[in-house]
């Protein structure tokens, strides 16, 4: 999102997308009214990538008159992202084969397995980055970082988890026990 010295100079309608700025004023005149509102919205960040927005608009009122509205956004992108992914995951077609599937499970655990044992700032970048397909400005805004230190971190802890991986790979011809 946009600092706070330059968000304090803008409308509200200015932040979401055309598409839904008819549908934010609907729900502000019916806070002004006195009913309590919420909604879900699309803005847009400073990088032009769509932020999805869970709002309430709560009447402030003064005796019985409403002399205001408070507006709280909560940030939905990252969970709207996961829950899509894991729709889209119990979408897929069965594996092809029993053997298939295994090695699928194998190769899914060992990388779990490794990002366990990576530090946490490793982990976080590889998930936001990979598992949740975020660009490398939204993980530095998210985590509080820089751009370039994103990508030190995702290069650091992509090394490290394939030497974790290959480190934990049995050896072929050897048999577990």
């Amino acid at each position: 999102m946009l600092p706070f010295d330059e968000l304090q100079h803008m409308a509200v309608l200015d932040l979401v997308t055309p598409d839904d700025r008819r549908r934010m004023r609907k729900h502000f005149l019916r806070a002004v009214r006195g009913e309590s509102q919420d909604f879900e919205v699309t803005c847009l960040s400073k990088h032009g990538r769509p932020l999805e927005l869970h709002v309430t608009n709560v009447p402030v009122t003064s005796g019985d008159q409403v002399v205001g509205v408070y507006a709280v956004a909560k940030d939905t992108t990252l969970r709207r992202r996961l829950l899509a992914r894991r729709h889209a995951a119990s979408s897929l077609p069965d594996a092809a084969s029993a053997e298939e599937a295994a090695i699928d499970r194998f190769e899914r655990q060992s990388v779990i397995r490794g990002l366990r044992a990576l530090p946490r700032r490793y982990r976080e970048v590889l998930v936001l980055r990979y598992y949740l397909d975020c660009s490398v400005e939204d993980t530095a805004e998210l985590l509080g970082l820089s751009t370039g230190a994103v990508k030190a971190y995702a290069s650091r802890a992509l090394q490290r988890l394939r030497t974790l991986i290959e480190e934990a790979a049995p050896v072929e011809g050897e048999v577990d026990r």
